[in-house]
């Protein structure tokens, strides 16, 4: 399903020895499911579920440091958390 609950279907007829397939256009931190299945001239095979949740490290945050008489003030901003919550 897409992030509209909308059932997708994808057919890669793919017979090498390492098959694969690239889905792209996922929302970082959005629930996935997939379903794989093998099929040939006999029939449908078992189905295997996969559930996944992409995700990427957040951006860095931009420091500024003001210096003053015996210390420093630091400040920065919240970064970019690519679909994930940062929890501290």
């Amino acid at each position: 399903m897409d992030e509209n609950n909308v059932l997708e279907t994808i057919y890669v007829n793919d017979v090498t020895t390492s098959p694969s397939h690239t889905i792209s256009g996922l929302l970082n931190g959005h629930s996935y499911d997939f379903l794989v299945i093998a099929f040939n001239m006999l029939g449908t095979g078992a189905s295997t579920d996969i559930n996944v949740t992409p995700s990427y490290v957040p951006d860095p945050p931009v420091a500024n440091v003001v210096h003053g008489n015996h210390e420093l003030d630091l400040s920065w901003n919240v970064p970019n958390a690519q679909g994930n919550a940062i929890p501290r």
